[in-house]
Parts: structure tokens; sequence; C-alpha cells
């Protein structure tokens, strides 16, 4: 029996489970000022309690974090702390930030007490005390060589500044200027310092150079088909630029203007030369001058976006076996009176892989799962295939069937695991339990025969 009890109270423990349950977070949502204007979208606001870091949220749109309904997001404060001690201490863009409760009728804080399952709606205001860095370049595309001037817009009077442009080289210049001689997206940042105060401002891939000849930036890509989000939008101008020979040299300048915005004129139609690239590098969406886009009312459209679509999105069928390339001109219903071509521009190692025979650019309808094959020309020269379009949709580069299939690279497959799974913990412990019971009964049994065989036979002297 004592065995038997050590068994019970042995899987009593193994099996217990804690009843304790974890504390609710403290919500916040509200405003963010920077001395006295909205903090600009994509700053983050990050929160410390008791000097250790917990939540952190994006400032979107400027001036604003989070939100009060109930689906909005929020800056979520959570962790075993104590409600009636633990105080929330809140930085934007990592500059110590007061805070202030709306309606509260009370001052301006430095922290805010930790309420469990509180949902507050707080101001949070940088003085003008806070060191905050800053930073924009003259042109943030270009061709390689390519010279970016950086102008220094960092408040709280900073007197050291780094400079890390992204490919290895730093300055601790100002307002530097540098060149990128690669091909590539750039990520920059700035670090600034005023006594005992740093601050750091990263751009990510804030800095575009393309390579020499590329079209529009597009002719560097190759492999498989990227992945979503609408393109940039680049406008081309020429300008002369001196050679090493005193010569000049026309080469296109490359401006950067909000994506899917075309400007257009009095006669709605658009000012000037605009390309759409896809974020894969490969789709482009080329639109000329005094073209009229209109959505499918009819009305005048200022807003197109080219989306790269992942490999498969749309799935294959006759007469395309293969639609390795796939991508969507949006809004729905956008069309075109001319001027408007679809580009695919491929690298050398993608355009020898290609089955020019079987090739060719289609439009998906998505309404009757039907293929629209379009007229499409190819260059050899620039390696790019090409198709004039008055409409959007879905559009992708289309395998017959007798075309050969791209090259592509799939990843490893890990061989599924042929061994048993793991029994429960709680069959273990009963199974346990079983064992310990029989092996107890067992030796009941053997130690009773063994004192039966030890005692005198009955009537014996």
């Amino acid at each position: 029996m004592v065995i038997l009890c050590l068994a019970l109270a042995f899987c009593g423990i193994c099996g217990g489970e804690s009843n304790t349950q974890p504390q609710f977070p403290h919500m916040f949502y509200g405003t963010a000022t920077i001395m006295g204007s909205p903090a600009p979208e994509g700053y983050t606001i990050t929160t410390a309690v008791d000097g250790a870091a917990n939540g952190m949220i994006s400032v979107s749109p400027a001036g604003t974090y989070g939100g009060e309904g109930a689906l909005d997001q929020k800056l979520i404060v959570q962790g075993d702390f104590q409600a009636s001690t633990s105080r929330i201490m809140f930085a934007v863009e990592g500059s110590p930030a007061l805070c202030r409760e709306v309606g509260s009728g009370e001052g301006w804080q430095e922290s805010y007490p930790f309420t469990p399952g509180a949902v507050t709606n707080l101001e949070l205001n940088v003085g003008e005390v806070a060191l905050l860095a800053d930073f924009s370049v003259n042109r943030p595309d270009g061709y390689a060589p390519h010279t970016a001037q950086f102008t220094d817009q960092s408040t709280g009077s900073p007197d050291q500044w780094v400079w890390n442009f992204g490919d290895g080289k730093t300055s601790p210049e100002q307002n530097p200027s540098h060149t990128y001689t690669t091909a590539g997206q750039y990520t920059v940042s700035l670090t600034v310092t005023s006594g005992t105060l740093t601050n750091v401002r990263t751009k990510s891939n804030y800095i575009t150079v393309f390579a020499q000849g590329s079209p529009s930036g597009g002719g560097g890509g190759g492999g498989g088909g990227g992945g979503g989000g609408s393109g940039t939008v680049i406008t081309s101008a020429q300008t002369a630029t001196p050679t090493t020979t005193g010569t000049l040299a026309t080469t296109p300048t490359l401006t950067r203007i909000s994506a899917g915005n075309l400007l257009l004129g009095t006669d709605n139609t658009t000012t000037r030369e605009v390309t759409i690239a896809a974020t894969d590098t490969i789709g482009s969406l080329a639109i000329a001058k005094g073209v009229a886009p209109v959505d499918s009312t009819g009305a005048p459209l200022s807003t197109v976006s080219l989306s790269a679509l992942p490999a498969g999105t749309i799935p294959p069928k006759s007469p395309c076996i293969s639609a390795p390339y796939q991508y969507e001109i949006t809004p729905a219903g956008v069309r075109f009176t001319s001027g408007v071509t679809l580009v695919l521009s491929f690298n050398e190692t993608t355009w020898a892989g290609l089955d020019k025979e079987g090739a060719s650019l289609a439009r998906y309808n998505t309404t009757d799962a039907s293929w629209e094959e379009i007229a499409t020309s190819m260059d050899p020269g620039s390696r790019t295939m090409k198709a004039a379009i008055t409409r959007g949709g879905t559009y992708v580069l289309c395998l017959d069937e007798g075309s050969q299939p791209m090259p592509t690279t799939e990843p490893p497959v890990t061989p599924a695991s042929t061994g048993s799974p793991g029994l429960p913990l709680g069959i273990i412990a009963l199974a346990s339990l079983l064992i310990i019971v029989v092996v107890g009964v067992i030796a009941y049994l053997i130690s009773t025969r063994t004192t039966n065989d030890d005692s005198p036979p009955e009537g014996g002297q």
C-alpha cells in the first residue's frame, strides 16, 4: 500500500497543471507630437516598464498611434508587473516622451501607472530638448556611378554626425556627398550626438542604383517570379553629362514620384512619360505622354499600380501550361486610350533559358478562367518581351504546350520522419502506475507464499 500511495503521489505531481493565469495587458492609443508637430509616419513608439523594454508600435498616420476601435491596433504593454508600483515610460523614435491621459485633467507626466486590462487614450509629447535624427537626399535613384547629396534635417542641435551609406562607407560630415558605384538598393542611416544624447534614423532601401543600360532599372533581374507589392514609379529625362574624354554623353536621369501617381494635364492625359517598375525588377509598365487613363466608370484616373504576383497565383490552363511571371495592373477596370506597353526584361541567364518559340504575353480573364493571347514582340538586343495593352487586369508570361519549362530551383524537400510519435505524458504516467501496482501485487504474493512455506504444519511437534 505504501508503494501504491507513493505511485499516486508521483503521478499527481507529474500530471498537475498550474492554475496561474497570465495578467491582462494595458493597451494604449492616441497622438504623438514632437516639439508641437505631429510625429512623422513610420516613427517608432517604444515602452519600458521598470527599466525593461516592452511594447512597440509605429506612428500611422502622422501624429497618431493605434486607434480607439475594438479592432484597431494598439500599443500593448504586458508582463507580470505590480499594478500598484510599476510605471510605464514612453519614447518616440528613441527620445523620451512625456505622457498625459486625455480627459483626465492631469498634467504631463514622465511615466504612467501600469493597470492590467485598461485601455487608455494617451497623448505623447517629445519636448524641445529632444534629439531626433533625420535627413533627405536630392536624388534617391540613378545609374551607376550615382552621386547623392545628403542633407541633415535633425532637430535638437546635434554637434556630431555619423553617416552609414549602406555600401560599407561612412562619413562624419553634416551634409555629405556620396557616390555609389555598384547597382543595388542601399539602406542609409544617420547617427547624431548632442552632449550625452544620441539618436539614430535609418531609411531602408533609400537609395536605388541601376546598372548602365538597364531599362528603367528593370533589366538586372532574373530568376523566379517576384513577390507582391506595388512597383516604383520613375520618370525619365535626358541630361547631358561630361565623360572622361570631355565629350558629352546622354544618360537618363531618374526621378522618383509617389508610387502609382500619374500627372495629368487639363485634358486628363499624362503630361510626361512614366514607367511603373514592379518590385521583382522583371515587369514594368511604360505609359507614354498623352495617354488618358480612365476607371471602370469612364472617369479620369491618376493612380495606376503594377504588382508582381507570386508564381502559381494563376493556375496553369491550356493554352498556358506554365506562367512563371504574373502581374496585376490595378485598379480593377482601368483602361487606356493607347500608348501603354507591358515590358518584361530579363538577364542573360533567364533569357537564354526562355523558349522564345512558345512564349508570349497573355491576359487572364478571372470571370471565366480563360486566356486572351496578345501580340508580343521580342528584342534579343535588350532581352525584353513587349506587348501593347489597353486595360488593366492580370497578365502573365505564357508558355504553351510545346514550350520547354523555364529552369527553376526547387527548395530541398525534408523527408518525413519515420519515427513513432511521442506518447502523451498522461498515458506514460498511467502506464507507470500500472507497472508499479503490478510489481507491488507480485511482491506481496511472493512474500505471502514465502511466509506460508516457512510456517510449521498444523499439529506438528
